[in-house]
Order: C-alpha cells, then structure tokens, then sequence
C-alpha cells in the first residue's frame, strides 16, 4: 500500500504528459512553455478536441535515478530561490522528467522542465554546455506568446470569472503584471534560441487570439510536418 500511494503522489507531482497521435517523429518530449496565464491548458485542449494529441494514463515510474546534469540544474535552483518547499517540489518534476525522457515516447508535456527552469537552463547553458545538451537530448518545445497586455487581461478575466490567482500573479498591478510577462517572454525567448542552436526543434505559436483555436491546431499540425524533416537529423 506504502509503494503504491508512493508512486501516486509521485505522479501527482510530476506534470501531464500527452500522447502525440499520427506522428512518424522518433521518440521525442516537445515541453509546452509560456508566461503563466498565456493559455497553455486552452492550447492542450484545443490539440485534444482536434484529434492531435490525447491524454496517456500511463504512470511513470522512478526507476532512473541518477542524472547530473539535472542535478547541476537543481543546484542552480537552489541559489535562485530559497524556498524549501519550491525546491522540494521542483526536484520531484526533474526526477519525473528523467523518467519521461527515458521512456522512448512521443510525448507533449504540459509544464514540463523547460518551463519551470527556463532560467536555470539558460545558466546552465553558459556555465556547463555538456550537462545542457543532455537534458536537451531527444528534447523540443512548443513556445506559447501573445503581447503582455493580452496575457494581463486573460489573468484578470480568470481572476474575476474564478476568484483564483497565481502565486506569481499576488499582489502586483497591472503595470508590474505586464513587465513580469514581458520578462518571461523574453527569458522563453532566450532559451528557444538556444535549444535552436543545438538543433532542437522548438515551435513558436502566438495565441492572442484565443477564439480561433481552429487555426491554431491547422498550424500546428503545419508545422509539425515540417519539424519531421529536420529532426531526424538532429544529433546533439
């Protein structure tokens, strides 16, 4: 009973990973990054409703422990922050991650590593290139963006629709909301450009207009055709 509440919680702690359908991609994880408030969930929703992806129940298991690169990544963490709650949670999603990675997938992950540590990767880029491409490997992203001012509304349209806020969010004006979404832009920004650079295929989709969800999948589907192509000769 021990183990199997163990391995619940353990899934509960880690991030939703979505099976990419009709996909002739060699097993690849494709995180889904973006301010927080930008529409990552209506954009998962929206790839659902159109038949590209679905949810995989499928639990993964902590059978792959050992990694320092991500270890490298958790300590950079821990210099940024100091919160002992954050860095215990967010040591679990690595742990996740590294079995995610090992599992030969095609997977879409929402939230995954790429979003909660697009900072530290970005460190981690500059002062250990090695443990950089290891994370990296086998590793995409699909980069959400839409102009500051419209994630701002979207997170005060939810705040009065839901009573609900962000963490992140508490507290702040609209005019320190919108640096804040302006600067996690451009860290997401800084950190495609260099997934790019090792030859990670990274996908950049501007959903500020949230009711043509149609066209969002079209191009998506678009562009994953395109992204075939490139990856399979993508070496890192």
């Amino acid at each position: 009973m021990k183990k199997i509440l163990d391995n619940y919680l353990y899934n509960r702690a880690g991030f939703k990973a979505y099976e990419l359908l009709h996909s002739p991609l060699p097993p690849i994880v494709f995180d889904v990054i973006g301010p927080p408030g930008v529409g990552k969930s209506f954009f998962i929703q929206a790839l659902i409703s159109g038949g590209v992806i679905k949810y995989r129940s499928h639990r993964f298991t902590k059978d792959v422990r050992l990694c320092s690169a991500r270890s490298r990544l958790l300590s950079l963490l821990a210099l940024n922050r100091d919160d002992l709650e954050v860095l215990r949670r967010k040591s679990a999603k690595l742990l996740y991650d590294l079995n995610i990675m090992s599992s030969a997938s095609r997977l879409i992950v929402d939230e995954g590593v790429c979003h909660h540590f697009s900072k530290e990767l970005i460190q981690l880029s500059r002062t250990s290139r090695e443990d950089f491409l290891t994370i990296m490997r086998g590793r995409g992203v699909i980069n959400l963006t839409a102009p500051p001012d419209v994630i701002t509304r979207r997170i005060a349209i939810r705040y009065r629709q839901t009573g609900k806020i962000l963490k992140y969010h508490e507290g702040k004006s609209e005019y320190e909301l919108q640096e804040f979404n302006s600067t996690a832009l451009q860290q997401r920004d800084e950190l495609c450009g260099l997934m790019r650079e090792v030859g990670c295929p990274t996908i950049s989709i501007d959903v500020s207009e949230s009711n043509f969800t149609r066209s969002w999948v079209r191009g998506f589907k678009e562009t994953m055709s395109e992204v075939d192509v490139g990856i399979r000769g993508c070496h890192l």
